[in-house]
């Protein structure tokens, strides 16, 4: 009985290390995903192996692996590597369009000397457009970064798919329509090689030198522009990721009705462009294409559910290739505090329930706060004895909130450079307005917040007063940033800084009474 009990306790032991280690892991791939990179490569690589029948289906996965396991260190060697092994997968196919493919590379890889992620995503929508999935990834994009990174990934992939469907033996691939056409120079269907050798690869890439410019040219001139329809639908699929960015920061925090919409409209955009391409040209519809059509809509909801999901998921990996500030530190990666919650903020009940009610409710629930006329104030002051949890309880606020918070403290604004404490005042607020919500988290604010008569008139700290509170004053315009300030000498905090609509909340925040304690 008691050998039995040992070993359940010993199991147990064992998952609860084996959850500790999962937990660990998940943690630190949040912060600074490699695991899921590499993965992300590994799928790169299969799909651009098998993007040009070429190599048989072992040689895809080893091309994968290859791409996935260089990327753990150097994602553009890998973006470069795989490159050269869809160079000779195209240069089998036809020696023209193994020169076409190197020099569409080397369009891609340039800009992405300077972020990987932009190459990364351009070959990866070419890989998917033969499965009628191109317009994921610039959808994909736009909610994980940026607009502009998912514009420039679907106008450089769109417009060299117009090429594919006006230059090669396709008209149609995936969703994207080209003009019929009988003369071609790119080939997509010669059969994979099952007898490959590392020697083919060698053998295709320097059948590129045979390639005839001359039957470039002559396509080129006869088909690429003979219509303007392809060119309509990148206009159109650019503006329907366009409208992904916009809607997508309209959703937060709203009703799933809302993201129905935004997931809906941009479908419906892509959906018929492509039914409108194919009437203007001529091409037959038959009931079969209005089904993948309406497949279009189920993959975008698909698409950005996974996406908000993951973003989630990965919220402090995402928040930090949002600008780049430095001065200031996002708290979530001070250690020490991490997976801080309100549980675990031993005692201060009356300011947890004070925060709940002038933070959380109206940045989580906005509905009922605007209902309610609820708004949150612009700054929060904290004050109290030192080490009594004012950083702690305000880590936990942002976790509860899951929202981006920056703390800094205000000695190291100090420069010894003339003009160069203001323009760090202004870089930190351009960066907290990049990342709303956000809560900008000053620590000892009595540091450039005294009381302007103790200073010279020339003196650096009232000058940066003086741009704390312009803006402040300007956040009118400005949701979603909320200034929070600690001090424990409020006394000597100018009183112009704590006038209604600026710091106009002031909670202490008392040291633990004997109960709190044990």
């Amino acid at each position: 009985m008691t050998s039995e009990k040992q070993r359940n306790e010993a199991k147990a032991e064992r998952k609860k290390r084996l959850l500790r280690a999962v937990t660990k892991i998940y943690n630190k791939e949040r912060r600074k995903p490699i695991i899921v990179k590499s993965f992300s490569f590994f799928i790169l690589g299969l799909f651009g192996a098998a993007f040009a029948p070429f190599y048989p289906w072992w040689m895809v996965i080893v091309i994968a692996l290859i791409v996935g396991v260089i990327s753990c260190k150097f994602s553009y060697l890998s973006l470069i590597v795989l490159s050269v092994f869809m160079t000779g997968a195209a240069a089998y196919q036809s020696p023209e369009f193994g020169l076409i493919f190197i020099i569409f590379s080397l369009i891609v890889l340039i800009p992405s000397l300077f972020n990987w992620k932009f190459g990364f995503f351009v070959f990866l929508a070419i890989f998917l457009s033969r499965l009628g999935l191109l317009f994921v990834v610039p959808t994909i994009a736009v909610m994980f970064y940026s607009l502009f990174l998912g514009l420039a990934i679907g106008v450089v992939s769109c417009t060299f798919l117009t090429l594919l469907v006006t230059c090669a033996n396709a008209n149609i691939i995936g969703f994207f329509v080209g003009p019929m056409h009988t003369s071609s120079f790119i080939i997509l269907t010669r059969p994979i090689r099952d007898d490959f050798l590392p020697a083919h690869l060698g053998a295709a890439i320097n059948s590129i030198s045979y390639a005839n410019g001359d039957i470039i040219m002559s396509v080129l001139n006869s088909n690429f522009g003979s219509s303007m329809i392809p060119f309509f639908q990148i206009i159109v699929w650019c503006f329907a990721f366009y409208l992904v960015s916009f809607l997508a920061k309209k959703r937060i925090k709203e009703p799933i009705r809302n993201w129905l919409v935004f997931s809906t409209l941009p479908a419906v955009m892509i959906m018929l462009s492509s039914l409108v391409s194919m009437l203007f040209l001529g091409y037959s519809i038959g009931t079969e294409v209005y089904v993948l059509m309406l497949g279009i809509i189920t993959v975008f909801y698909a698409t950005t559910a996974s996406a908000a999901i993951i973003k989630e998921s990965f919220n402090e990996y995402f928040m930090g290739q949002i600008g780049v500030s430095t001065i200031g530190t996002r708290i979530s990666e001070i250690a020490e505090v991490e997976g801080a919650t309100f549980e675990t903020v031993g005692g201060l009940e009356d300011v947890k329930r004070d925060l709940e009610d002038s933070i959380m409710l109206p940045l989580s629930r906005p509905r009922i706060a605007e209902h309610f006329k609820i708004s949150p104030p612009k700054g929060i002051l904290l004050f109290g004895p030192p080490g009594c949890g004012k950083t702690l309880l305000m880590k936990a606020l942002t976790n509860e909130l899951n929202i981006e918070m920056i703390a800094l403290n205000c000695s190291d604004l100090m420069s010894k450079w003339y003009g160069e404490s203001e323009a760090r005042i202004s870089e930190l607020f351009a960066i907290a307005r990049e990342r709303t919500p956000c809560i900008i988290f000053f620590d000892d604010l009595d540091a450039i917040a005294k009381r302007r008569d103790l200073y010279a008139a020339d003196d650096v700290t009232p000058r940066l007063l003086n741009i704390i509170l312009s803006e402040l004053d300007g956040m009118d315009v400005t949701k979603g940033i909320i200034l929070v300030g600690t001090t424990n000498k409020p006394e000597l905090i100018d009183p112009a800084l704590l006038r209604p609509g600026r710091f106009d909340k002031v909670i202490y925040v008392p040291p633990p009474d004997y109960r709190e304690r044990t």
